[in-house]
């Protein structure tokens, strides 16, 4: 990509400019998701990639020899699927097998629902952890302009590489907490890339990978399950998608305590509807007012004891 100037001092000015967001992060400074995750462009070496995220118009070189790649981690295994509400930790490592020295690096990671990852209607997966490591950031989705759907984690300042000092063989990585999402919330998929740089003068050289992302399963739990079946016959929530009520049913087989909750798709609870209700046996039907809820999809979990069960709403 060609940028056009009208003097060396105009051109100077907007690349420190230009450089300078990318010190402190892309989505921090200027709202770009370099992931992928929402759609906006595929930064695998040599890709397409999103303006803003681009070789050209970011100084940053897309390279094919960072073998860039994103885990999730439990307790020092590296796992395929995650428990619902369980803590883990999302790493993003890479090695420079480029000939450039490049001994600092920056980063972004996203983790979205499965479905619709990859595109403009992204949903955050999961909750990112509130103490970070150092020269790192969450930067919230939402926000009036930032051009962010979802919460993005990455780099506040350059950080040092884990070994090496920055030539070929050079390796980088970082290790951010999470919490997985609600039961019900389905399969997850993390981005993320990855950037190795020489340093963040105008002058430096940088060189970008996108990992190959990567889907995570909710592991079914059937703990409970059983001790639900003797207490619970039916579960039912409609209309969905929802207006501005929503009706739950269900049949209890016996006098139990109830909980019925609606939980948004990053974990957490939006409205308790029954709160430790004490129940005969019988059928149920509840209606519940939604009318300030914000478009998107849901949880509605109906907990006795220990153990749940969940079904999707989705709230137009």
């Amino acid at each position: 990509m060609k940028i056009k100037f009208l003097s060396f001092f105009v051109f100077a000015a907007l690349m420190s400019v230009v450089l300078s967001s990318y010190r402190i992060g892309a989505a921090n400074n200027a709202g770009y998701d370099c992931t992928g995750a929402e759609g906006t462009g595929s930064l695998t070496g040599g890709g397409a990639a999103t303006v803003g995220c681009s070789a050209g118009s970011t100084c940053h070189n897309a390279t094919t020899s960072f073998n860039t790649v994103v885990e999730l981690d439990s307790a020092g295994t590296s796992v395929t699927s995650y428990h619902a509400g369980g803590s883990y930790t999302i790493k993003i490592s890479a090695t420079n097998g480029t000939t450039n020295t490049l001994p600092v690096f920056g980063f972004q990671l996203a983790t979205v629902l499965a479905a619709n990852g990859g595109t403009n209607t992204a949903a955050q997966a999961g909750t990112w952890g509130t103490t970070l490591p150092a020269h790192v950031q969450s930067v919230a989705g939402g926000a009036s302009g930032s051009g962010l759907n979802i919460p993005i984690i990455e780099h506040s300042d350059t950080i040092p590489a884990t070994s090496g000092t920055g030539g070929t063989g050079t390796t980088y990585g970082i290790s951010i907490p999470w919490t997985a999402p609600a039961a019900g919330t389905g399969s997850v998929k993390i981005f993320g890339v990855l950037n190795g740089s020489s340093g963040h003068d105008i002058a430096n050289q940088n060189y970008y990978q996108a990992a190959t992302p990567i889907t995570i399963t909710e592991a079914v739990s059937h703990v409970g399950i059983n001790e639900l079946s003797d207490k619970l016959s039916g579960f039912n929530v409609y209309p969905t998608p929802m207006n501005d009520n929503v009706t739950v049913s269900f049949d209890l087989k016996t006098a139990s305590s109830v909980n019925v909750s609606l939980i948004s798709m990053d974990g957490q609870v939006v409205k308790t509807f029954m709160s430790q209700e004490s129940l005969n046996e019988g059928t149920f039907n509840r209606a519940f007012n939604v009318s300030g809820l914000t478009q998107g999809v849901y949880l509605v979990k109906l907990q006795i004891g220990t153990a749940s069960v969940v079904t999707k709403a989705v709230k137009e």
